[in-house]
Order: C-alpha cells, then sequence, then structure tokens
C-alpha cells in the first residue's frame, strides 16, 4: 500500500521521473471534480523551429482510479509502465496524474471528441469502407507493436480503449496500458471483457502478447460486422466455455478473404500459432499501399474492389434509421471481474 503517489512518481532518482504528479489546486489543473477540464499550458515539439514550445490551455478527459486512496505499489508499476509507453504516435496521449476531491487519483489524458471505438462506430452506425477500416486497424497495431517491444502486454484491449482522433478519424490511439485489474487489492482473478478475452487466459494460462493478438481478432471482427462482439448472448461461463472449444464469431459476406484469413489467425485456439503485432503493422501498412498508392494492379486490390461494392450495396438495402440490433441484457462491455472462470474445466 503507498501512502504517497505523488511523492512516489516525482522522484529525482527514478529513472521515469517525468511522471508528472498535477495538485488539484494547481493553476494548471482548475477544476479537477467532472470527467472533463481545461489543462495547461503544455510543451510540445516544433518541428520547424526545433525547439520545445508552449501550447495554450487544451481540453483534457480525467480517468478515476477508484478507491485509489490505498493503491497498491503494483498498480503504481503499471501506471509507471503505462507512462514509459505513451511515447509513441499510437498510443493515447497521457500528461500526468492528479486528485479528485475524495483524494482518489486520476489520470490526466488528451480528450478525445470522437470518443472510443463503440461510440464512435454507433453514430456511424458502424457503417465504414474497408479502407478505413484497415487503415484504423493498422494504427492499433503500430500501438501493440510499441507496447510489446517494451516488454509489455495490455491485457485489456477492447472497443472501450480504443480512442477516436477527432482530427483524422482514421486516427485511433490505445489507451489504458497495463491498467488492467483493480488498483487498491492485489488478485489473480481474471478481469476485463469476455469477448476479448483468448482461449489460454480463460483456462488458466498466463498472459503473453499473443493475447493482444486474440483481442486484436475481435477488433478485427467489430469492424467487419459494425456491432459489439457477442452482443446477442449472455457473457457468462457458457460463452467462455464455447470460446474455450474453438466457437469464434461469423464472418460477413462482404469481408474480402485476406482480412478474413488475418482475422481467423489472429484468433486462433493456439496463442504459437496467431501473428506477432510487427506482422500486423507490416500488413496493415502493406495492404494501404496496394489499395491507395500503388498504381499496379494486385490480388488485394481488386479482392478490396469487389468487397466494397458488395458493403454498399449492403448498406444502401438498410433502413434510414438503422441501429446496432439490441444487446443481450448480461453482456458487457466494461471490464468487470470474472468470477464465474473459476469453474471452467
Amino acid at each position: 500500500m503507498l501512502e504517497n503517489l505523488e511523492n512516489l512518481v516525482n522522484q529525482e532518482d527514478q529513472e521515469d521521473q517525468e511522471i508528472k504528479y498535477t495538485p488539484r489546486e494547481s493553476k494548471y489543473c482548475p477544476e479537477c471534480n467532472g470527467p472533463t477540464t481545461s489543462f495547461g499550458p503544455r510543451l510540445v515539439w516544433d518541428e520547424g523551429l526545433q525547439e520545445w514550445t508552449r501550447t495554450g490551455p487544451i481540453k483534457v478527459a480525467l480517468k478515476r482510479l477508484d478507491n485509489s486512496i490505498n493503491i497498491t505499489s503494483s498498480y503504481v508499476d503499471q501506471i509507471k509502465a503505462n507512462h514509459k509507453c505513451i511515447q509513441s504516435a499510437s498510443l493515447a496521449e497521457t500528461f500526468g496524474i492528479t486528485r479528485d476531491p475524495t483524494s482518489n487519483y486520476m489520470i490526466v489524458m488528451k480528450y478525445y471528441e470522437n470518443g472510443n471505438l463503440y461510440q464512435y462506430l454507433d453514430r456511424s452506425n458502424g457503417i465504414l469502407s474497408w479502407k478505413d477500416i484497415i487503415d484504423i486497424l493498422w494504427g492499433i497495431a503500430e500501438g501493440l507493436e510499441k507496447i510489446h517491444s517494451e516488454g509489455k502486454v495490455h491485457k485489456n484491449v477492447h472497443g472501450g480503449n480504443l480512442l477516436v482522433d477527432e482530427k483524422v478519424v482514421t486516427d485511433t490511439r490505445v489507451s489504458d496500458v497495463g491498467l488492467y485489474g483493480p488498483c487498491y487489492y492485489e488478485t489473480n482473478q481474471i478481469y476485463g471483457v469476455l469477448p476479448y478475452i483468448a482461449p489460454e487466459v480463460l483456462r488458466g494460462e498466463n498472459y503473453t502478447a499473443a493475447f493482444d493478438i486474440y483481442s486484436f481478432g475481435i477488433i478485427m471482427s467489430t469492424f467487419a460486422t459494425g456491432k459489439r462482439p457477442w452482443y446477442n448472448r449472455a457473457h457468462d461461463i457458457y460463452l467462455a466455455r464455447d470460446i474455450c472449444n474453438g466457437e469464434r464469431l461469423e464472418i460477413p459476406e462482404d469481408t474480402p478473404s485476406f482480412y478474413a484469413e488475418l482475422m481467423q489467425r489472429c484468433w486462433d485456439n493456439d496463442p504459437a500459432k496467431r501473428p506477432n503485432a510487427s506482422y500486423l503493422n507490416e500488413k496493415m501498412g502493406e495492404w494501404i499501399t496496394l489499395i491507395c498508392d500503388n498504381p499496379n494492379p494486385s490480388e488485394i486490390f481488386d479482392e478490396y474492389n469487389i468487397s466494397e461494392d458488395k458493403r454498399w450495396k449492403i448498406i444502401s438495402h438498410l433502413p434510414k434509421n438503422y441501429v446496432h440490433p439490441e444487446i443481450h441484457p448480461e453482456a458487457f462491455y466494461v471490464s468487470r471481474p470474472l468470477r464465474f472462470l473459476n469453474y471452467i474445466t
């Protein structure tokens, strides 16, 4: 248990001393009582001037760590790991930590106007072009590659912590790097969003980078269908058993075969058969080049065009007031302890 997190993160002899604690009464964080506030000024690197310059105040989001008055040292280590990993364009920008009036700690991060992936898909009725889907996945794959290159595993990739940039909507950032589980007590219990949890972890094995790749495959499915994964089923022990036994989400008919094949590799029951994040990053970039920038015809380009035509024909027959199908009352898309997994055999 730590009595004073701000003292820990500001220790000058720590190699990651740049993790910044912002007191609530500071003029740079004047109103830390709600989910968003203004923050600044801050330093940014000016490529033209080749120097650090100050910006004006910006809108930020405040991620409250519930019951963090009694935060554990292991969770602080997760915060520090998060900070080390955010030095990447594909990870959500984080500025530091502060406290709310109840003395719970809050992470100060950039506010993304388009919200998370679910909110963005809901506003677009789940309708995106295949090019935009691949472009968004490229950014997510780059973020995972950065995390894994630091020797970390995210452990909790799902639509709720993928944040969509307000300027370039295909620029999606991975957030909550390593912020896994409750912050106020140690637990070995599995914690997360069931549809994104790889079968080996459901069976009690340890987390590896391949776990995040499985989650990436479920994100691919979310884009392909425009729907939340397993929205029509209770997220209970029966779904967990079906996932362990190899049941997977339906693949829409307008899905390009090159996309479907990679998605199926990502959610393979055997983690050793899944690709790594570097491969995913490279493959998404290759697809975008073949679709957008290569003047020579290719099999990928031809199949992309066929699938895009199929997709828009399907969309043209949807009612104008189309909305996401009703979600099962026991389907949960926020992280939670999955106690029933203790009974999987």
